[in-house]
């Protein structure tokens, strides 16, 4: 968290990162938001965790856990990967009425289904946006996994950014790291509430 805070202040910026958290004999899935000053504004531990597929497991989460903080831009809220594919969490998301979503992904599958495998994130970050009715940026790293049940299997990039009605608005490269900027609207519904 240190260096993530130490980055987010040298570039003026404000840094979402997903990472594994060892608290005592747990381990979370956990993805931080840290604020352009360096300072954590929210952390957030995942909740529908795919044990099966996780060597050691990871500890899950709690619907309390979802949450929402004020920053310049407006309300940001953050879940992590599978927690979207949970009606239920996505409502409990919505009514924190955040005015943007960050989603960190672990989106991975064989290589000889990329890049076709981008797509059903697509569809997912898109009825992540429309369920919770806000913008939403859905990151997935690049790589092959090396260690593990996933052993061999490749995380394809292709992050995606959709606006609140689901509307896809980019999707970034197959199978390579790109950095690119959005515009994007956050809701600003603090004035409707």
């Amino acid at each position: 968290t240190e260096r993530i805070g130490a980055l987010a202040r040298k570039h003026k910026m404000m840094i979402c990162v997903g990472m594994d958290e060892k608290d005592g004999e747990r381990l979370y899935d956990s993805a931080i938001l840290v604020g352009a000053d360096g300072k954590l504004l929210l952390k957030h531990h995942k909740i529908n965790n795919l044990n099966e597929l996780m060597d050691p497991p990871y500890t899950n989460g709690t619907p309390y856990d979802i949450c929402v903080v004020e920053t310049p831009i407006g309300r940001v809220g953050v879940l992590i990967c599978a927690d979207t594919f949970v009606k239920d969490l996505l409502k409990k998301m919505a009514e924190k009425s955040p005015d943007l979503l960050l989603m960190p992904y672990g989106w991975a599958a064989d290589i000889k289904e990329w890049p076709k495998h981008g797509k059903e994130m697509e569809k997912t970050v898109s009825r992540a946006a429309k369920a919770v009715g806000c913008p939403v940026v859905g990151t997935d790293c690049v790589g092959m996994i090396t260690r593990g049940p996933w052993t061999g299997k490749t995380y394809g990039g292709q992050s995606v950014v959709a606006d609140k009605d689901g509307k896809v608005l980019g999707v970034l490269r197959d199978r390579d790291a790109e950095v690119r900027v959005f515009e994007i609207q956050p809701m600003s519904r603090r004035a409707t509430k």
